[in-house]
């Protein structure tokens, strides 16, 4: 008899500590991707395929020869302007949704995928992405992610609008 109060009690418990929530913990976060933007921090050329989805769709297939980063770009170069960059944007409808950042180098068989609310732990709902080649040539090559946060979509908008402004001009 005790037995039986005990687990209607927790039963209880169960369903009044969950009404009223309307949002489950096994669904993604839901932001807009405005661009991602590619950075070859290494001496020598790579070879860089992307690939972007939105709630599980492609969105974005891209392929890119980028060439190694010298240093003497880092003062004369814009964000997008350098020639070891690549900025993807305006490639999909910036809609709500959870994003896939897929990637490989072209000589490598398989795509690593990373959801791009596992890069970094963000609030925001407008976002960039940063992929940072590193190595080649006689290093280990590897790549780092970074999340780019913004205020709102207008702030994202501007953020984009200044540029591409740069790299034509």
């Amino acid at each position: 008899m005790r037995r039986r109060s005990v687990l209607r009690l927790a039963g209880t418990i169960g369903v009044v500590g969950t009404s009223g929530c309307t949002q489950f913990p096994f669904r993604g976060q839901q932001y807009r991707l405005w661009f991602v933007r590619i950075h070859n921090g290494s001496g020598s050329e790579q070879q860089f395929e992307l690939r972007v989805r939105r709630d599980g769709d492609a969105v974005f297939e891209g392929e890119y020869a980028i060439p190694g980063f010298r240093d003497d770009e880092n003062e004369v170069a814009s964000y997008a302007a350098m020639d070891a960059a690549r900025l993807v944007e305006a490639e999909w409808d910036v809609q709500r949704g959870t994003y896939t950042v897929e990637y490989r180098f072209a000589d490598e068989d398989s795509f690593e995928e990373v959801e791009v609310g596992e890069i970094d732990e963000f609030e925001a709902e407008d976002v960039g992405v940063e992929i940072q080649l590193y190595g080649g040539g006689l290093a280990r090559r590897s790549v780092g992610l970074k999340v780019l946060e913004f205020d709102s979509d207008e702030q994202a908008g501007r953020f984009l609008s200044t540029v591409t402004n740069q790299t034509d001009g």
